[in-house]
């Protein structure tokens, strides 16, 4: 699953090995340091934990849809 593109930045949740992961495309910003200090990767028991927390941190304008 990914999200739409926003500000430059897609959100992209991948299901491997029973565990979820939400990583950040692209990682680094211009500069080369990371977007997002120590908040990506995170990994998740379930999408809809990981789909909240994207909401929690960033608000609802981060649309899912299948990749």
């Amino acid at each position: 699953m990914k999200t739409q593109q926003i500000d430059g930045e897609t959100l992209y949740l991948h299901h491997t090995d029973g565990l979820w992961t939400l990583i950040i495309e692209p990682a680094n910003r211009n500069n080369g340091t990371q977007s997002y200090d120590g908040w990506f990767p995170r990994y998740y028991s379930k999408a809809s934990s990981a789909k909240a927390a994207v909401t929690k941190k960033f608000g609802r304008e981060w649309q899912w849809k299948n990749a």
